[in-house]
Order: C-alpha cells, then structure tokens, then sequence
C-alpha cells in the first residue's frame, strides 16, 4: 500500500514538474534567434579576418624566401670568389716570402717587405670576405626558414578562415529555412 500511495505521489510530482516548464514566448525565441545570428555574424567575420591575415603571411613568407634566396646566392658568390683569391695571395706570400734567401741589398729587401704587405692586406680581405659570405649564407638560411614558416602559417590561417566563413554559411542557411 506504502508503494502505490508513494507511485501516485511521485506521478504526481512529475506531472506538476512538467506543467512547470513553460515554452519560450515569441520575444524570446526572437531573441535566441538573434543571439545566434549574431555568432553565425562573428564566426564569419572572424573566418574572413583570419583569411587576410593568412594571406598577409603568406605575402610576408613569399618576400622572406625570395631574400634569403638573394642572400645565398650573393654569399655563395662572394665565397667562391674570396676563396680563389685566398688561395691565390696566400701562395703568392709563401713564394716571394721563400725567395728572401736571395736579397743582396737593402733596397731589393725593402721593395721585398712592401710587396709582402700588399699581398698580406689583399690575404686579409680574402679573409674578410670569406667571413662576410658566410654570414650571407647563415641571413639566407635563417630567412627562408623564416620565410617557409610563414608561409606554412599564412595557409593554415587560409584554410581555417574559409572554413569558418563555410561553416557560418550553412549555420546561417539552416537558422533560415
């Protein structure tokens, strides 16, 4: 008897708890509708601001690869030019250097001792041009790494954008039938 007393009360409680919960009124509904158009709104401006953004990149990415290039190329040539040339007055150096055995007067050694200082300043800016293109191949290296990252950032960026502006348009055509 407890339990069927306790069933019909309990069927009760229910049936009032249903009664309760009213629909939405019309303002109501109106207003979930334009809360929710409002973030269909936000999903595509957001969509096509992450488009330009990614596009912007990808501008930014393509100028950096395009540097670095430039940058690798003047340093390989800077390279293989300052090399020759090392190579080249170095052993220019050591030769006239080695016939000083044969230096009879002062003069002839004086004229020796200016000789050696030329190809001691040109050995020296071989040198320096040497550090200088491998500091050009380390700019280019870096900036298309930087570049490639950019350019793989601009395209995501690409990507998610047109599929939010995709996904607010169907949001939008599915609140509208």
């Amino acid at each position: 008897m407890k339990t069927i007393a306790t069933m019909i009360l309990l069927t009760g409680l229910v049936s009032l708890t249903g009664c309760a919960t009213k629909p939405p009124t019309f303002g109501e509904r109106i207003l979930a509708e334009g809360e929710s158009q409002i973030a269909i709104s936000k999903m595509w401006e957001q969509g096509k601001k992450d488009t330009r953004e990614g596009e912007a990149l990808l501008k930014e990415g393509k100028k950096l690869l395009a540097d670095g290039k430039d940058y690798s190329r003047k340093g390989e040539k800077l390279l293989a030019n300052s090399s020759a040339d090392l190579q080249t007055n170095r052993q220019a150096f050591k030769t006239l250097a080695l016939s000083a055995n044969n230096l009879n007067t002062s003069k002839a050694a004086s004229d020796m001792v200016a000789r050696l200082e030329k190809l001691t300043d040109a050995w020296e800016e071989a040198e320096e041009e040497v550090e200088e293109g491998n500091e050009l191949l380390k700019r280019g290296k870096s900036a298309q790494e930087e570049g490639e990252s950019a350019i793989k950032k601009g395209q995501q960026l690409i990507t998610d954008g047109k599929n939010k502006i995709v996904e607010a348009e169907e949001r939008y055509k599915q609140t509208s039938k």
